[in-house]
């Protein structure tokens, strides 16, 4: 018995994206309202007839007796030819709802042409059609209720959530089209999967090219379209725009640091998504590349009938909407798991220590700690000393080996060049003082600067690696971090007492920022010592001051080997500026589509040992958002500009490190050593 079961039961083992839509379209048609159409007598091997579908006016082919349709001609051979029906190749559908009694059916077919065997079961009907189910629940097929997601899996509602871009979805495909029938020789990749997150591929010293990613989706009802994207190409000529069905929805976007979302409502029916990167005639700027992180579609079912599993290395709770990542030193093997395993359950031994990073399959031997594994750090100053103590660095992914030192008792840290000791505090020396280096004493160790000259003003932030005042920067936000893409493992930066880092245990995909916000009263620098350990050329330490991007420390890191110790130093004018450090994470490019092994942890990580202003730093607050350009620093409190060529005067300004001649002199500053 054929039932309602639509023609395309049995469709082409080789899936056609138009040719399964057409499936999902008809599927509540039956073969009988079909069979009332003419049939066509052709040429056709035996037992087999040309028919007009009467809804949609298409031609399709029909054996009666074998109960095998196709929308292609059949060759003499087909049905010999085809495998045997089995349970796996059933698939369902339901139709569109009927107005009048406000209900609907599940039908079944065949996900690929076959013959005999198991045979499909019957429709289920009159199931009602205004049942909405929220996210975290689903509808099982052929039922009336909503039900929560089991744990260990998840939903969205009526529709998909693409994360994962180790290979493209089904009905999404990729290309690359040069506009000049010149260039078309040359090579073009289209999008690339990179595991995380798929990008536009490699345009540099390419002209009038435009690389698409086109998604061809089917809506059931009204609902949305939205993604995460960034991108960095030449501003105004070249970048993303995103089409639906052709016409422009989002305008082409050059620029965004960090992900951004945008959203767009789609009604019903069919749909052709495409985002495309487009680059122009000439010239090219940044990375000339767009990424985007994921997309989400609403509406492409009025419920789904089965939450999707957690991949390995995450979780999730009764009624969940997103997987969670399996925390430090636990891991999860399989997917769909309700819980993750710990790396070292009560009663192992200390030589079997393990541990893993987040969203682990599997746990590694961990190494013995060292000095490096230790964060020092400090209590206030009280007549003149201080508490120091040591724990793990967190994550703690070793074991055994160094263990923190105990509590002890230490002299008071020295003062910044330009401050003096004031009881607990370190203060900046008065006008028309300066103090060279640092110290332990009081306000006498601020000079008097002479006559023709004018107090240079300079500040280290190696203080701020203390995880004390890293903190107490944070609250009066002078600095900020995060992670602008990807995954962070420590949610932004680290300090360490001695340094800051990256952090470890971060995706294998992630932009980790840190931002300083400083004011300049005359023209000065900003300088730095910092190392970088990169697992390949993709991962790089990026800085910016404020969305000027300084090419040449990139250019440092590939002259110089993992772990070398560089400074890098560059010039700012006065006035209210932003830098900011970012560790650009990237796994090595690849077409990804089969073999890739992302179960594997390379720790790219930055490091900075040393931050040195010159030329007056007035921190005040600013507030992190979505891009560098929207991150001022302060505002100057007041101008320094020459009253005359035989005025002399010593300015009233704070923070004191060098004089210089009135003639603008400006001494150099060297880096302190670490």
């Amino acid at each position: 018995m054929l039932a309602t079961v639509g023609l395309l039961s049995v469709v082409a083992a080789a899936r056609n994206p138009v040719n399964d839509k057409l499936r999902r379209h008809r599927a509540h048609n039956s073969h009988a309202q079909r069979l009332r159409s003419q049939a066509i007598e052709l040429d056709l091997p035996e037992k087999w007839k040309k028919y007009m579908d009467p809804n949609t006016h298409s031609d399709y082919y029909y054996n009666q007796e074998d109960k095998v349709g196709t929308w292609q001609v059949p060759p003499p051979d087909l049905v010999a030819s085809l495998p045997e029906c089995k349970a796996d190749m059933i698939r369902t559908s339901y139709t569109h709802c009927v107005s009048k009694s406000s209900s609907r059916a599940l039908t079944y077919f065949y996900g690929q042409l076959c013959k005999g065997g198991t045979p499909l079961p019957p429709a289920v009907t009159d199931i009602p059609c205004n049942i909405t189910c929220s996210p975290g629940q689903y509808l099982p097929l052929g039922t009336a209720m909503c039900r929560s997601c089991e744990p260990g899996t998840y939903s969205v509602g009526g529709g998909v959530r693409i994360l994962s871009w180790e290979k493209f979805p089904e009905d999404m495909s990729t290309k690359c089209d040069f506009q000049l029938e010149a260039d078309q020789s040359e090579g073009c990749t289209g999008w690339i999967l990179n595991g995380t997150v798929v990008h536009s591929g490699d345009q540099r010293g390419k002209r009038l090219v435009d690389s698409t990613l086109r998604y061809e989706v089917e809506l059931v009802r009204s609902g949305f379209v939205s993604f995460e994207y960034k991108v960095d190409a030449e501003r105004r000529w070249d970048g993303l725009y995103f089409t639906v069905d052709g016409e422009v929805a989002m305008e082409m976007t050059s620029y965004e640091f960090q992900f951004t979302e945008m959203r767009f409502p789609l009604p019903a029916g069919f749909h052709t998504l495409e985002w495309v990167y487009h680059k122009d005639v000439a010239y090219e700027m940044g990375q000339d590349r767009a990424w985007i992180q994921s997309i989400q579609i609403d509406g492409t079912l009025d419920n789904t009938a089965m939450c999707s599993k957690c991949p390995w290395g995450h979780y999730s709770e009764t009624g969940a909407t997103e997987c969670l990542k399996c925390a430090v030193n636990t891991y999860s093997n399989v997917a769909g798991s309700a819980h993750c395993n710990p790396c070292n359950p009560e009663g192992a031994q200390d030589s079997a220590f393990k541990f893993a990073l987040p969203g682990a399959k599997s746990c590694k031997a961990a190494p013995k700690c060292t000095a490096n594994d230790m964060v020092r750090s400090y209590s206030e100053c009280k007549n003149s000393e201080r508490t120091q103590s040591e724990a793990y660095n967190q994550p703690q992914i070793c074991h055994g080996g160094v263990h923190p030192a105990p509590e002890k008792q230490v002299k008071c840290a020295l003062c910044d060049p330009g401050m003096y000791r004031k009881g607990k505090d370190c203060e900046w020396c008065p006008a028309g003082k300066f103090n060279p280096i640092s110290t332990h004493k009081g306000v006498s160790a601020c000079k008097t600067c002479p006559k023709g000259s004018v107090a240079k003003k300079v500040k280290w932030y190696d203080n701020a690696f203390a995880q004390r005042d890293f903190q107490k920067y944070l609250n009066e936000k002078r600095i900020a971090t995060g992670c602008a893409n990807g995954f962070c493992a420590q949610g932004g930066w680290r300090a360490l007492g001695q340094r800051m880092d990256s952090g470890i245990g971060n995706g294998q995909v992630a932009d980790i920022w840190l931002s300083l916000g400083m004011n300049l009263e005359t023209w000065g620098a900003i300088s730095f010592n910092f190392s970088m350990h990169a697992s390949n050329m993709e991962s790089r330490l990026e800085f910016y001051v404020d969305e000027e991007r300084m090419w040449d420390i990139e250019s440092m890191q590939a002259m110089n080997p993992n772990d070398a110790l560089l400074t890098f130093k560059t010039p700012v004018p006065p006035g209210a500026h932003l830098a900011t450090w970012v560790l650009h994470k990237e796994r090595g490019y690849s077409w990804m589509e089969d073999g890739v092994e992302i179960d594997t942890h390379d720790e790219d990580i930055a490091t900075i040992q040393s931050i040195l202003v010159e030329g007056v730093e007035v921190p005040r607050p600013f507030r992190p958002a979505r891009s560098l350009s929207d991150l001022p620093g302060a505002s100057l409190t007041r101008s320094f500009r020459c009253q005359g060529w035989r005025r002399y005067q010593v300015l009233p300004l704070p923070s004191r490190v060098h004089c210089c001649s009135w003639r603008f002199y400006v001494p150099s500053v060297p880096t302190r050593a670490v």
